[in-house]
């Protein structure tokens, strides 16, 4: 359906590109970006590069996301999300960017550039943590290790407060509270923990 869209696009004059936006159908090509047709794809990117500038981060970003199959789409959205500051970007935005192979080394060179570890909160930790992205997961461990911090013994404990926490996750969040103080860690969450079943032995053993 979207190749038909196309051919009747490029059979007529007054819907050649640069008169498409006029005509109201902008976003009808940057949808194209995530068909399944690659000539449709195709259309979109060399539409979508003319109006690169313009285009939103949220629209980039999302693309990055949504697209991961479609290795031209992403590489087009990273390449201009590579332009942009770190500022306008946000940090919530490259944490998750963080997480995609294809633009994890964009968005630790981002945040490398303006962002402190205090800037990182535990929300934006969890994101790291339950991506399943090995390469992000180091990333934050070096960066702390590199600022001569710790990771707050706070944001372990919340995310080991998700009860939809993968095992090993899990396990290696132990791991490093049980190296830490009881008053890092908190009263308590240590109190709550003694009932909870899955840490119960883990944080006996601590006390």
């Amino acid at each position: 359906a979207h190749e038909l869209v196309i051919e009747i696009f490029s059979s007529r004059p007054e819907l050649h590109p640069s008169k498409l936006e006029e005509a109201g159908l902008h976003d009808v090509v940057m949808g194209f970006l995530l068909s399944d047709s690659a000539k449709a794809r195709k259309y979109a990117i060399e539409y979508a590069t003319a109006h690169g500038p313009s285009l939103d981060i949220d629209t980039l970003a999302t693309l990055v996301f949504e697209a991961r199959r479609f290795k031209e789409v992403v590489e087009f959205a990273a390449s201009h999300l590579a332009q942009r500051t770190p500022e306008a970007i946000g940090l919530a935005r490259l944490i998750r960017l963080l997480t995609v192979s294809a633009t994890e080394k964009l968005a630790a060179e981002k945040i490398n550039r303006v962002f402190a570890p205090k800037d990182i909160t535990a929300e934006l930790f969890i994101v790291v943590m339950t991506s399943g992205a090995s390469g992000a997961k180091k990333f934050i461990a070096d960066y702390y290790k590199e600022q001569k911090e710790k990771i707050p013994a706070a944001y372990y404990c919340a995310l080991l407060d998700r009860p939809d926490l993968d095992y090993y996750t899990g396990a290696d969040a132990l791991r490093v509270l049980g190296k830490r103080k009881g008053d890092e860690i908190g009263i308590e969450w240590l109190k709550k923990s003694l009932f909870d079943q899955r840490y119960r032995n883990d944080v006996q053993r601590w006390l």
